[in-house]
């Protein structure tokens, strides 16, 4: 397993975070787009997961459920959005867990724009950026709980026929940065 500034995979004293029963397709209207729902944690996550989140300090505020249809590729963003003097405000991490399709990326990149910002149907404000304004650094397919850094433009290709679902563990303190909660868990990383 490898381990860099944009990820960190884990393995923890738990298999799945799920509760027994969730079924996690059918919960978006369309499927030729990709989706996100903010879903509260008592909704999906087991309550143990929970406690062992808090007891590390790291208590979870919600569930950004995503889904990524068959083939398709995100728009590169970040989870929130960028001045114009490049200062980041949003989240800048996420512990994601991946069911449905195995073949697909994550990739992060660099850009020397700031991107576009633009209010989304929700009323966040996002940015994005062009793949044309966009240089690929790096990228990784998501098998294991994996700490994923969204504060830098990112996106994920879906390459497979199958649904991609994400379940990405959202944590109450969202000033905490991608070092901080990796160093909360450091005892649990894969080498």
């Amino acid at each position: 397993m490898k381990n860099t500034t944009n990820y960190t995979q884990f393995k923890f004293p738990f298999d799945d975070i799920l509760k027994p029963g969730v079924i996690l397709d059918g919960r978006f209207s369309r499927h030729d787009t990709w989706g996100l729902d903010f879903l509260p944690i008592d909704e999906l996550v087991k309550d143990d997961v929970s406690k062992f989140f808090e007891e590390k300090d790291l208590p979870l505020k919600n569930i950004y459920f995503m889904y990524g249809p068959a083939q398709e590729s995100l728009v590169i963003h970040v989870d929130g959005f960028v001045e114009e003097n490049g200062t980041f405000h949003g989240i800048h991490c996420g512990l994601n867990w991946i069911y449905g399709s195995t073949n697909h990326v994550m990739k992060w990149y660099s850009s020397d724009t700031v991107g576009e910002t633009s209010v989304n149907k929700e009323g966040l404000r996002r940015t994005r950026w062009s793949a044309s304004d966009c240089v690929s650094i790096e990228e990784l397919t998501i098998a294991v709980p994996t700490l994923v850094r969204t504060d830098i433009p990112h996106n994920v290709v879906n390459f497979s026929n199958e649904k991609r679902f994400c379940v990405s563990l959202r944590f109450a303190d969202i000033t905490l940065t991608y070092q901080q909660v990796r160093e909360k868990l450091l005892d649990y990383i894969l080498i």
